[in-house]
């Protein structure tokens, strides 16, 4: 009688194949998708940082208002519906002051007419919105902008307008007073003061 089908040791040599290629091709495939990750916070913070821009253009000021739209007070903005709900952590020394707000309500809702309406006479105001979305960063958590330079703080120091991600890790590790990214945070700052 001629059987047919596979002996164990043929199975063996399949099986070990197979794990063979698991154990070359997963890291390959875990490593390209965290590098995808961190090109899409860094289109991410590039767009955030546009929004400033063109914010800034039409208004000739910064994202600062408080819903009342008084200036200078807001301290931080942050992506996504409450701040820091998203299991963001910060290093020890890091903060970005007491005042948060949304930046949906400065680039994209112009909430409660915190700014001037952009009109064809003045050429001057909000003429959002200036982001498409509200994003939270590849691993879920909330983007920054830091507006405290922006606001024009006294004591000597210099501060730093930042936009960051938290990167992979959830955990701000860079403050508003370096001009240098920290830990495995993903961002540029885009404004000093003192000038």
């Amino acid at each position: 009688m001629n059987r047919k089908g596979f002996t164990l040791l043929e199975i063996l040599i399949v099986v070990a194949i197979i794990a063979v290629l698991v154990a070359v091709l997963v890291p390959i495939a875990v490593n390209q998708m965290e590098k995808a990750d961190i090109t899409r916070a860094w289109a991410d913070v590039n767009a955030i940082e546009t929004a400033v821009t063109n914010f800034r253009s039409d208004t000739k000021e910064f994202p600062t208002r408080d819903n009342n739209g008084n200036p200078n007070i807001e301290d931080v903005l942050f992506t996504g519906e409450t701040w820091a709900s998203h299991g963001e952590t910060f290093a020890s020394g890091v903060g970005y002051g007491s005042d948060q707000d949304r930046m949906w309500y400065h680039f994209n809702t112009n909430d409660n007419d915190r700014y001037p309406a952009w009109d064809s006479t003045t050429l001057i105001g909000w003429h959002g919105p200036y982001l498409d979305r509200d994003p939270l960063d590849p691993w879920g958590h909330m983007y920054i902008l830091s507006t405290y330079a922006m606001t024009h703080p006294s004591g000597g120091t210099t501060y730093y307008s930042w936009i960051l991600s938290a990167g992979p890790n959830g955990r701000f590790q860079t403050d508003d007073t370096v001009d240098t990214l920290q830990g495995d945070d993903i961002g540029k700052w885009i404004y000093e003061w003192p000038q």
